[in-house]
């Protein structure tokens, strides 16, 4: 393992969440190297051990407290004396972007897209056997012109 290694998983370390194989490496690494231990022992007098921390129930007249406080809150926020305008629900909701409907409308313009392709690709076939048919072996814009004014 090198430093670059060691300093991604220093923090894991410190927490004790690193895989035994993992802790292993980061232990023989640090071993032999002194700037990875040194940026260790700064990692441990910086960060404080949060797992080490006791777990603290919240008071129980918490939510009592802090509902009571809203309430003042909202008491002192004034009022409007005008009607309230209830708008349609169609109108006050955007419209739903079904998956099903982004796929129906991926294909529908798919499917428009391959058969104006077909239909080009179909007439350009037309053009060239009407040429061959005719003894041209190359289409000119007068000869374009005069199929088309046969056809």
């Amino acid at each position: 393992m090198n430093c670059k290694d060691c300093s991604l998983l220093l923090l894991d370390y410190h927490f004790d969440t690193l895989e035994p194989g993992e802790r292993a490496q980061v232990d023989e690494h640090l071993e032999s190297c002194e700037a990875c231990r040194a940026t260790l022992a700064r990692l441990e007098s910086s960060v404080p051990d949060q797992l080490s921390w006791p777990d603290e129930a919240p008071p129980a007249d918490l939510s009592a407290k802090a509902l009571e406080r809203v309430g003042t809150e909202l008491s002192r926020v004034p009022t409007l004396d005008m009607p309230v305008v209830r708008t349609p629900r169609a109108a006050a909701r955007p419209a739903k972007r079904s998956p099903v409907r982004l796929a129906i409308k991926a294909v529908a313009a798919c499917l428009l897209i391959g058969v104006a392709g077909w239909g080009w690709s179909m007439h350009h076939r037309r053009v060239a056997l009407a040429a061959s048919i005719d003894g041209q072996h190359t289409l000119s814009p007068g000869s374009l012109a005069t199929l088309r004014a046969q056809v």
